[in-house]
C-alpha cells in the first residue's frame, strides 16, 4: 500500500512508499502531463524537422531568451496583457532569470550544430538570392560551408529564383536526439504557458529526463495512463532506478482512470467531437481519427471526453496539416502503438517553411504513413479517404502540405474543411463533383488569423516587410467565403469546428476570442446567411457525440 513519506525540499508531499518494489505495477495518475520537450521547448513539427528545428533555435528560442534575460520586466509588464498571452515574451518570472539562463546555456552548448546550420544557410541563401539570376550553380558548391555540403542540391525554379532543396532524411541521422526530452508534472491544461514563447520548467513535484522521441519509453510511459505497468517497467523507460521513483510517486495512482465508451462496434456510424478538429469517426469496429488534440483533464467546461476515451486500437489517423493544433507532437507520441496507419499531404521539398510530415513521422516511429497528392484515394475497412485541396491558412507561402479530406465510413460521407479559405469559389464548384451530396460537413472560420511571421518568422527572409507581414495572415475563411463553399456542396448538415474555442487548447492556440472578436462576429453572420436559406450551422464548442 501506498504510505506517506517526508518529501524532499520542491517535492510536493505526496502518497508513496520506501520505493516501490521490482513487480509493483503503476499507473500515471489522469492528471499528469507527459510533455516531449526540445531543450525545454514544447515539441511541435517545426521542432522535429531538422532544418525548422536549426531555424527555430536560432532565431527564435535564443532571441526570446536572451532579450528576456536582458529585460525580464518588460516581458513581465507585456504579459500583465492577457491579450499578450500568445505575443513574443516570455511567461516566467524574474525570479526564475537563473532558470532561463540555464535552458539558454544548454541550448547554446548542446544544440550549437544545429545554430551553426541555420546560420550558415541563411548566409548563403542571402548569397544566392543577390548573386544568382540564371547562370549556372555548379560552381557554388566549392563555396558552400561545411554544414550544408554534402547535404543540400541547389537549384533554380522556372523563374530563375535560386534554391537550396535539403536532403532531410540525411539531416535527420546528423542531428539525431539533440535535446529531446520528457517533461512529467502535474500541470493543468489552462496553466501551461503558450509553447512558442516559453520554455516548460519542471518546477515542484516534476521532473525533466531525455529521452529520444523514437525511443519505446513513450510507449511505456502511455501505456501506463491506461493499464498497471510494472515499476521495473517505468524506470527502464526514464532511465532512473525504481528506488528513485519514490520521490515521483504522487505522479501514480493505483486507480484506472475512468473511461467512456471508448469501444463501438455498431452499424450506425458514431461521430464523437473531441474538441477543436478532433473528430473521431466509428462505425462496425472500424475507426477514423482526425486531427487528434484532445483535452487531458476531465471535467473542464465543455470537456465531456479526454483522451482516455479513445478506442485501443485506431485503424486511421489523418493530418490535416503541420501546424501545431493539427498535428500534435504530445498526443501522438502517446498514441503511437494505439495507431495503425496515418495518412498526411505530401509536401514541397523545395521550402524549408514546408517540411515532410511523413518522414518526420517516420522519424518519431511511426512505420506505416501514407502521403497523398490531392484527389488520391485509399480504400478502407467500410469506405475510404479522400484528400482534397486545402486553400489558404499558410500565409500565401509554397506549401504543400495541407490537405481536406472526405472520409467515407458505414455508406455515409463526412468532409473536413478545416481551415480552407475560399479564395477562389470556382475550385468549390470542381470539389461538389467530386465528393457528390454529403452527410455532413466540418468547416472552420478563423478568419482573422496571426501574420505570417507569428508561426514562420524563423523561416522566411529577415528582410519581410511588416506590411508584407500583415497582409498575410494565417486565416480561413469568412462568411461570405464559408457561404461560397457550403452553397456548392450538397450536404445535409454543417458544423462548425476548429475555432479554438475549447479552455484546454490556450498553451497550444495563443489566443481567447472576446465577445466582439471578427471571428464571432463572422461566425454569427454565417449562421444568419444558412438560416436565411433554410439551414442551421451546428456551432461545436467543446465534446459531443450524435450518430449518422
Amino acid at each position: 500500500m501506498l504510505t506517506t513519506i517526508s518529501p524532499r525540499p520542491g517535492d510536493d508531499a505526496r502518497t508513496h512508499t520506501d520505493g516501490p518494489s521490482l513487480g509493483e505495477a503503476l499507473l500515471v495518475s489522469p492528471e499528469v502531463k507527459i510533455e516531449p520537450l526540445s531543450w525545454g521547448w514544447g515539441t511541435w513539427p517545426h521542432l522535429v524537422s531538422p532544418v525548422q528545428h536549426a531555424f527555430n533555435l536560432a532565431f527564435r528560442h535564443v532571441p526570446l531568451l536572451k532579450s528576456f534575460i536582458r529585460n525580464p520586466l518588460a516581458h513581465a509588464a507585456a504579459i500583465e496583457d492577457p491579450k499578450m498571452f500568445g505575443g513574443p515574451f516570455v511567461h516566467l518570472s524574474k525570479a526564475q532569470l537563473d532558470d532561463a539562463r540555464a535552458v539558454l546555456a544548454k541550448i547554446e552548448a548542446e544544440g550549437a550544430q544545429l545554430i551553426a546550420f541555420a546560420e550558415e544557410f541563411r548566409a548563403f541563401e542571402k548569397l544566392l538570392l543577390g548573386e544568382c539570376k540564371g547562370f549556372s550553380l555548379e560552381g557554388l558548391y566549392e563555396r558552400l560551408p561545411m554544414t550544408l555540403k554534402g547535404v543540400v542540391e541547389l537549384a533554380y525554379d522556372t523563374a530563375n529564383h535560386p534554391r537550396i532543396r535539403t536532403l532531410d532524411r540525411l539531416l535527420y541521422r546528423r542531428f539525431e536526439g539533440l535535446g529531446e526530452e520528457v517533461l512529467i508534472s502535474r500541470v493543468h491544461d489552462r496553466d501551461r504557458p503558450f509553447f512558442m514563447n516559453t520554455p516548460r520548467l519542471a518546477g515542484a513535484g516534476g521532473f525533466v529526463r531525455r529521452l529520444p522521441y523514437s525511443s519505446a519509453g513513450w510507449e511505456v510511459l502511455a501505456n501506463a495512463r491506461l493499464h498497471p505497468v510494472p515499476a521495473i517497467d517505468i524506470a527502464g523507460a526514464l532511465g532512473v532506478d525504481v528506488a528513485d521513483l519514490v520521490r515521483f510517486s504522487h505522479l501514480f495512482t493505483e486507480e484506472q482512470p475512468v473511461r467512456v465508451e471508448p469501444e463501438y462496434v455498431g452499424s450506425d456510424v458514431r461521430v464523437r467531437y473531441m474538441g477543436h478538429a478532433c473528430v473521431l469517426i466509428q462505425h462496425a469496429g472500424t475507426s477514423v481519427l482526425l486531427d487528434p488534440l484532445t483535452a487531458w483533464d476531465r471535467g473542464q467546461e465543455g470537456g465531456e471526453f479526454t483522451f482516455f476515451d479513445l478506442p485501443d486500437r485506431i485503424d486511421y489517423v489523418v493530418l490535416s496539416h503541420a501546424h501545431q493544433d493539427h498535428f500534435s507532437i504530445e498526443m501522438l507520441l502517446q498514441l503511437r502503438g494505439r495507431i495503425g496507419t496515418l495518412v498526411v499531404p505530401r509536401n514541397n521539398a523545395a521550402s524549408k517553411a514546408d517540411p515532410s510530415m511523413r518522414t518526420a513521422l517516420n522519424y518519431l516511429g511511426f512505420d506505416d504513413v501514407v502521403a497523398l497528392d490531392e484527389f488520391d484515394r485509399i480504400a478502407i475497412r467500410g469506405g475510404s479517404i479522400t484528400s482534397l485541396p486545402f486553400p489558404g491558412e499558410h500565409g500565401e507561402l509554397d506549401i504543400l502540405s495541407k490537405h481536406t479530406a472526405l472520409v467515407e465510413l458505414g455508406g455515409k460521407k463526412l468532409l473536413f474543411l478545416v481551415d480552407s479559405n475560399a479564395v477562389d469559389a470556382a475550385l468549390y464548384d470542381h470539389l461538389a463533383e467530386a465528393v457528390g451530396q454529403v452527410d455532413a460537413v466540418f468547416l472552420g472560420m478563423e478568419c482573422a488569423g496571426a501574420p505570417l511571421s507569428w508561426l514562420y518568422g524563423p523561416v522566411v527572409d529577415e528582410a519581410f516587410s511588416r506590411k508584407d507581414d500583415e497582409s498575410r495572415r494565417l486565416s480561413s475563411s469568412n462568411a461570405d467565403r464559408a457561404w461560397r463553399m457550403l452553397e456548392r456542396i450538397k450536404h445535409d448538415k454543417v458544423f462548425l469546428y476548429a475555432m479554438g474555442f475549447e479552455p484546454w487548447l490556450r498553451f497550444v492556440m495563443g489566443l481567447e476570442y472576446e465577445p466582439e472578436s471578427v471571428q464571432l462576429s463572422e461566425v454569427n453572420r454565417l449562421s444568419e446567411i444558412l438560416r436565411n436559406n433554410g439551414r442551421n450551422l451546428n456551432i461545436l464548442n467543446g465534446c459531443a457525440q450524435f450518430m449518422l
